[in-house]
């Protein structure tokens, strides 16, 4: 009797152990899901950026025609 009930002591541990390696797993998951949300917000960044160079290079543009260069 003693021995079954150790047994189930074991079976007992070893599923709590995979649980814990089951949430430190899903605890990785959520640290790749922010770093893809950062890189996420970097690209995010980087357009607005891109939109600024348009912008510019529209300002740009619109100033040559205003003033035309002679040669």
């Amino acid at each position: 009797m003693q021995q079954q009930q150790q047994q189930q002591l074991v079976v007992v541990v070893v599923v709590l152990l995979l649980q814990l390696v089951v949430v430190v797993v899903l605890l990785l998951q959520l640290v790749v899901v922010v770093v893809l949300l950062q890189q996420l917000v970097a690209a995010v960044l980087l357009l607005q950026q891109l939109v600024v160079v348009v912008v510019l290079l529209q300002q740009l543009v619109s100033l040559q025609m205003n003033f035309p260069v002679r040669t």
